[in-house]
């Protein structure tokens, strides 16, 4: 079960940091 907790981390952070470098983009544009 923490296995999957920390995937699941992860993956919410991962989508966090694209989220952000769309966001940074589209005020840099």
């Amino acid at each position: 079960m923490v296995e999957r907790s920390r995937d699941w981390i992860r993956q919410a952070r991962r989508d966090l940091e694209a989220a952000e470098h769309q966001l940074a983009g589209g005020f840099y544009e």
